[in-house]
């Protein structure tokens, strides 16, 4: 028998017992714009893949237990328990509330780019999510003449980014503007080759799991009905075309998660 790495159980327990330590870990690798306030940072290419890809997109189903789950399907082209429910029960349903569940878990596309904010003094490197919309003009400032090198480290440019929260809107409406001067990542190589090497790995970030985990997940959220348990009874396998779902307590249970910013 395989001798178990006990560094890697005792990481488990510690993340059982100090979620909150885990969680705000996390939270100090994103970079988020303060409502209200303008924030001048500074985008450049993700290191960790390919040049030709400078940001990273991530597939997610939310609503699935407190965390975002990976999305197998659209991530590695793997079969995903979640899209399987979404579009083998839940479109197939007339029912509102399987419709409604649907919207929630549904596969959500994310977008991420390294940045450093200039009001840091440490310009420590943080990821970005943004929307397809603030995505669509960085795209369209790669083709700009002008403003296509805003990614290099030597002679990019700086972005203005206002995150505003408007009347009737659910979520702030953030826009962005291009400095006119280049100006580089920072002040020295060393300090960009810093930045570089420490710039967050989504991969480490997002974990994608196994098709037998995310059941797992599925299951949790499905049998706590909302209740946080430390161990939720585990529900028979509702993936099974023999198998009815109670998709009212289904539905309840997502919608009382509160989703992660990222």
């Amino acid at each position: 028998m395989t001798e178990l790495d006990q560094s890697k159980i005792r990481e488990k327990l510690d993340r059982i017992n100090n979620p909150e330590k885990y969680r705000n870990n996390l939270e100090s690798l994103f970079w988020k714009a303060t409502v209200g306030t303008p924030s001048t940072i500074r985008l450049y290419s993700y290191p960790h893949q390919d040049p030709e890809e400078p940001f990273i997109e991530c597939w997610f189903h939310y609503g699935v237990g407190p965390v975002p789950i990976i999305c197998p399907k659209k991530t590695a082209q793997k079969d995903c328990p979640v899209c399987q429910f979404c579009y083998t029960k839940l479109t197939k349903s007339k029912d509102t509330e399987d419709q409604k569940l649907y919207k929630k878990i549904r596969v959500t596309q994310r977008f991420y780019a390294p940045v450093v904010d200039r009001a840091d003094a440490e310009l420590k490197p943080k990821l970005w999510s943004f929307s397809k919309t603030v995505y669509k003009t960085l795209l369209e400032h790669l083709i700009d003449p002008d403003y296509k090198h805003y990614l290099d480290p030597m002679k990019g440019f700086d972005v203005n980014v206002t995150s505003e929260k408007k009347k009737d809107m659910l979520y702030p409406t953030t826009s962005i503007r291009f400095k006119p001067k280049e100006v580089p990542l920072a002040a020295s190589d060393k300090e960009m080759k810093r930045i570089l090497e420490q710039t967050p790995k989504a991969s480490d970030l997002f974990k994608l799991l196994s098709v037998d985990e995310i059941k797992q997940k599925m299951n949790e959220a499905w049998a706590s009905n909302g209740d946080q348990k430390d161990e939720p009874e585990v529900a028979s396998n509702y993936l099974e075309p023999n198998e009815d779902l109670d998709v009212e307590s289904a539905f309840k249970s997502a919608m009382s998660k509160e989703d992660i910013p990222f």
